[in-house]
């Protein structure tokens, strides 16, 4: 083991001395059986491959630990990593949770609280559930970015996610109304293509509660609205951020302390609440080591998707960008 490690260390660029620390942004995990082209949904056997490639590998800490670890002095004498998830979906609790509590891994989990209170999915989940089917699909934006899109069929896998995930990309640079308007628009020209049982939900109350009651779990705060906080008022992010601590302390009895930006996005303002509100900490999703000298409300993250196989996971752990 010492011998992979050293020849990996200088393939992939690792710290010399062991002195590591990385944080990973996973978002959903749903059991292999659950046909679903969206890169935010690990498959369970890949997540579990993962877990067991880390414990042997890497020195799991919880989110109150690193923080200890990379507020002290000392020199960091392990490759650490902290296990996080965004957005707060059904399957943390009903396939992460009994699979963390069985192997004591810690995790933190972002709750974005307005889908939990309302039992609703957010605008992207919409988009993604609509174009699931194995068919062409032709969706009409001229109205309001002038594009047009088309998705064949015979695409599938990472190649079908791409096609997706632009639509969902450009969603994201219209104006919050228009982008509600161009939501609707697309329900409307899909209708027939509505799902009957939804692949995606979000954690319940309950849930939130029963998690938040482990050792393992820290639970925070991901806005309520999910929206962009940069591209929206300051008084609608300010109401966003407070809601959905004021909602998760509620819910678990606990003090909400560690935030995460919904998409990565972020700016001085929004920093700036996240200390008035009584944050400690934010995550991102700029990728790399987490440093000392990082702002801790600008703490980097790597993501892992779906179509990250074992062997791209280790090579993303070993060679953060």
């Amino acid at each position: 083991m010492r011998f992979y490690y050293n020849l990996m260390s200088k393939i992939y660029n690792v710290p010399k001395y062991n002195g590591s620390l990385l944080v990973l942004m996973y978002h959903e995990v749903q059991k292999d059986n659950i046909e679903i082209e969206s890169w935010t949904v690990v498959k369970q056997s890949e997540f579990e491959k993962q877990m067991i490639y880390l414990m042997k590998c890497f020195t799991i800490v919880s989110l109150d630990e690193a923080l200890k670890l990379i507020s002290t002095k000392n020199p960091l004498t392990k490759n650490y990593v902290v296990i996080t998830f965004d957005d707060g979906y059904s399957g943390n609790y009903e396939v992460v949770y009994p699979f963390i509590t069985k192997h004591t891994i810690p995790i933190a989990i972002y709750v974005a609280t307005r889908a939990c209170k309302e039992n609703i999915l957010y605008w992207y989940d919409e988009i993604i559930e609509i174009l699931q089917g194995k068919k062409d699909y032709f969706i009409d934006l001229r109205n309001f970015n002038n594009k047009t899109y088309r998705i064949k069929a015979s695409k599938s896998g990472e190649n079908k996610w791409t096609m997706i995930q632009e639509i969902l990309e450009d969603l994201k640079k219209l104006k919050l109304e228009e982008r509600g308007s161009a939501v609707k628009a697309i329900v409307s020209q899909l209708h027939d293509d509505q799902i009957d049982s939804s692949k995606l939900s979000h954690l319940t109350v309950n849930e939130i509660k029963e998690l938040s009651e482990s050792p393992l779990v820290t639970i925070g705060a991901h806005s309520h609205c999910h929206n962009l906080l940069p591209s929206i008022t300051y008084d609608m992010a300010l109401n966003s951020i407070i809601e959905s601590k004021q909602l998760l302390e509620k819910w678990i009895s606990e003090s909400v302390i560690h935030f995460s930006y919904p998409n990565g996005d972020y700016d001085a303002n929004i920093v700036d609440i996240l200390k008035q509100s009584g944050f400690n900490s934010s995550m991102t999703t700029r990728p790399g080591y987490w440093q000392r000298n990082d702002s801790l409300f600008e703490i980097p993250r790597l993501g892992i998707g779906r179509y990250d196989s074992i062997d791209k996971f280790k090579y993303i752990v070993m060679r953060p960008k």
